[in-house]
């Protein structure tokens, strides 16, 4: 447990000369209310840090001043505890004889006014290469001394004197060990600290290894020490895992009246009760089959049957015996829903995938049948891409194509890969992935979704209706998100070697910071909007539950390949915005449609018609990363 958070001023709380950012002194307020002491841990004398903690308005700041030579508890003066280190004679005369040769050489030069070492601030940054000068001619006179070199200035310390020490000595006023200290800086003077501390975050640190963390900006820093005041939000802890673990359970008991006496799966309302005046469709059913494929393979009670139930609605009640492939859906009256889908095709794939992972009967055939029918209709060769929609009879076909059914399409030729060893399949999902990154870079990574027969991209498509529910206006930072996790998870299968998967790693990594960039907390509000125009900014505000769940997803998957921190802090960032707004919490499921102000909406997704991407999200954050989720728990 953190109870002392120690941090270096320049460079690291604050910019060279600058005052501390707001938001961060918030931050620090925050640490200091959950029980952890702040200290400020710099080059500064004491009395400096003393009159900036004046203004920060901590309540029991700690000070180490000259590198931890002074240091100090509050802010009052005279201070309650101060205390200087002891340091040898030939360390004194040291310092002496640097200052007086300073004095001969640069005698107009400025000295922090220092209890104990020497600090001398040049006036050019010439001078500091004089100094240094001055220094190695001299290296034989200098004992006992450490020495510090920076941008616009020297520390010269005693030996023995570094922040190390001074921490030490926090310690002991506090009565705490080592492990209960995190520090924070950015320079070599911290070095000495972080060794000591139980964790040790840096701030652009070049030598990575020194540190736990490496951060861009203390304020991420910061957020990621809140975090860890919140273990059920911080990825890797047991807490996080057992925060998902009881979700997962609630979601299986939520979703289990999904079945129609045929199989074929009911909306669900918001409490769970079938919506049975709603279409019952075929890419809903599979998504059922897919996630109580996995309840059984994780052993929840009653996930066998429900998946049973569900598959035999796709082998009988939605197959079109006459032309093959699989309906829409039925309409609430028992009327087909005209058309034949990509995107719900492609989730018969990925659900028989998983029955047959769940040893489910029947699962086999179905997958035969569905990548017979897929293949024949919808995969397009030449193109390397998918095809979107055909009429019933699979005789028309429409000159739309989309994004979004290629992409579940990649979900699923992924999931036959890992299930059947056919890596054609992976192949295909590579070269739909190599579209989509083009497509992607020329548009400053955000993707189109839109295209006419030839694949010319419609910018303008459903620009007046641009909550559609499967064809949105403009960009779908969510889709970004989740294309960033399928490229991961179908670069780490193909290649072995870092150096071969990079281009693929950075590229999923600038889809999921643009996402974030544009719609992540962008309007005033926590949440992801829906979607934005071509520039970035929100067209539609509304907060739908799959972008967060996909958030979630792919900050874990980013975090555990590439270790770094910013998807840390945005995983917590997720799950705390989970739990506040997003977790029915009486029902025991996510709201699946929110509006800019987070209140319950129903405009896009009425009711809570399936459990697959909340299902998905507690799994996929602690499953391997080169696998399918399915093959992943089995």
């Amino acid at each position: 447990m953190i109870k002392l958070a120690v941090f270096d001023l320049d460079g690291t709380l604050a910019e060279l000369g600058e005052w501390i950012q707001p938001e961060n002194v918030a931050l620090l307020k925050k640490l200091e209310e959950r029980g952890i002491r702040v200290a400020i841990c710099s080059g500064k004398p004491a009395y400096y840090l003393c009159g900036l903690l004046r203004q920060v308005g901590l309540k029991q700041p700690l000070i180490a001043g000259e590198n931890g030579a002074v240091v100090q508890s509050g802010i009052t003066l005279p201070p309650k505890d101060f205390w200087i280190q002891p340091y040898s004679e030939k360390a004194k005369k040291s310092i002496a004889f640097l200052k007086a040769e300073f004095d001969r050489v640069l005698p107009n030069m400025w000295y922090q006014p220092n209890l104990v070492g020497l600090t001398p601030f040049p006036s050019v940054e010439e001078e500091l290469d004089i100094i240094q000068e001055i220094i190695d001619e001299n290296k034989t006179k200098l004992e006992d001394i450490e020495i510090y070199r920076h941008v616009d200035c020297f520390d010269f310390m005693p030996s023995g004197l570094s922040k190390k020490a001074g921490i030490i000595r926090l310690e002991e006023m506090l009565g705490i060990t080592s492990e209960e200290v995190v520090c924070v800086g950015d320079g070599v003077n911290d070095y000495p600290m972080f060794e000591h501390a139980g964790l040790a975050l840096g701030i652009r640190i070049p030598e990575k290894e020194l540190v736990d963390m490496n951060f861009l900006c203390v304020n991420d820093a910061l957020r990621y020490l809140i975090s860890k005041t919140e273990e059920k939000y911080v990825i890797d802890s047991s807490e996080n895992k057992e925060f998902l673990r009881k979700m997962r359970n609630e979601l299986f008991s939520f979703g289990r009246n999904f079945a129609s006496p045929g199989g074929s799966s009911y909306y669900l309302g918001t409490d769970g009760t079938p919506m049975k005046d709603k279409n019952r469709e075929t890419w809903i059913t599979s998504r059922m089959a897919h996630v109580y494929s996995i309840g059984a393979l994780l052993g929840h009670e009653g996930s066998e049957s429900l998946a049973d139930a569900a598959l035999e609605g796709l082998k009988e009640e939605l197959y079109d015996q006459a032309n093959g492939g699989w309906y829409a859906g039925f309409s609430a009256d028992g009327g087909i829903i005209p058309t034949k889908q990509c995107y719900a095709h492609a989730f018969v794939i990925l659900a028989a995938t998983s029955g047959i992972l769940a040893n489910r009967p029947g699962a086999g055939e179905l997958l035969k049948e569905a990548l017979e029918v897929y293949d024949r209709y919808f995969w397009d060769e030449k193109d390397g891409l998918a095809r979107d929609t055909w009429d019933t009879e699979f005789k028309n076909l429409s000159d739309y194509r989309g994004l979004n059914a290629n992409m579940h399409s990649v979900e699923a030729f992924l999931a036959v890969a890992d299930v059947t060893g056919n890596e054609m399949y992976r192949e295909r999902a590579g070269r739909i992935i190599r579209h989509v990154i083009g497509w992607a870079k020329s548009n400053e990574w955000r993707i189109p979704e839109h295209f006419d027969s030839n694949w010319n991209m419609d910018l303008e498509c459903n620009k007046d209706t641009p909550d559609d529910q499967f064809k949105p206006y403009g960009a779908t930072p969510g889709h970004g998100i989740e294309w960033a996790r399928l490229i991961t998870q179908w670069a780490c299968s193909t290649y072995e070697s870092e150096k071969d998967r990079y281009e693929y790693v950075e590229s999923a990594e600038r889809l999921f910071q643009r996402a974030i960039a544009d719609a992540w907390n962008v309007d005033g509000a926590p949440g992801i909007c829906y979607t934005t125009d071509w520039d970035g900014r929100p067209v539609v505000h509304d907060r739908m539950h799959w972008t967060l769940a996909e958030a979630i997803n792919t900050s874990a998957v980013l975090y555990h390949l590439t270790g770094k921190a910013y998807y840390a802090t945005k995983y917590y960032d997720f799950m705390k915005y989970l739990d506040e707004k997003v977790l029915d919490h009486e029902n025991k499921s996510w709201f699946h449609q929110l509006d800019r102000k987070n209140q319950v909406l129903d405009t896009v997704w009425p009711g809570k018609p399936d459990i697959y991407h909340a299902l998905q999200a507690t799994l996929i954050p602690y499953s391997a990363i080169d696998t399918s989720v399915a093959a992943a728990v089995h």
